[in-house]
């Protein structure tokens, strides 16, 4: 095995060795689907040893890229279409969030996974903003009070 490519193997592997957290906003079956995304994409591209690009690729951007960079970019590619196709196809579902899901082939998400991986463009993470100064608010302004609520109890008219 050539060195370039237990390289990328053993930089795979570390990635999936790692504990994975989700948020917890996340529902627990959905957490179990992407979790059995990652090990699928992982398995996939730990067979592809042939592909000297993608193996290139992984050990290039090691601390850029991952798997999980991976999904958010398939994603991210599908996001428009499969809201426009929620509730009108079959294989689109809706997420309790307002977000809509889409079944998609593996050829597909392979393909696009090779797309992340050997694609140049790295996405930035957010920077995180600094030394902001909170802006000052003008106490001058009269302030608007909330509308009164009444509580009315149905059962009273009966």
């Amino acid at each position: 095995m050539e060195i370039q490519t237990k390289t990328a193997l053993d930089i795979l592997n570390k990635e999936m060795s790692k504990e994975i957290k989700f948020d917890p906003a996340i529902p627990d079956i959905m957490q179990t689907s992407l979790t059995a995304g990652m090990h699928a994409i992982h398995n996939w591209l730990c067979e592809q040893i042939n592909d000297e690009q993608l193996i290139n690729a992984i050990v290039k951007y090691e601390d850029k890229k991952s798997i999980a960079g991976a999904i958010k970019y398939v994603g991210g590619k599908y996001a428009n279409s499969a809201h426009k196709l929620a509730d009108k196809v079959p294989g689109t579902f809706k997420m309790k969030d307002g977000g809509v899901g889409l079944m998609l082939p593996d050829t597909t998400v392979f393909s696009l996974v090779r797309e992340y991986y050997i694609s140049e463009k790295i996405e930035e993470k957010p920077k995180p903003i600094a030394n902001t100064t909170p802006k000052t608010i003008n106490t001058n302004k009269p302030v608007k009070k909330q509308a009164e609520t009444i509580s009315i109890n149905l059962f009273d008219f009966a």
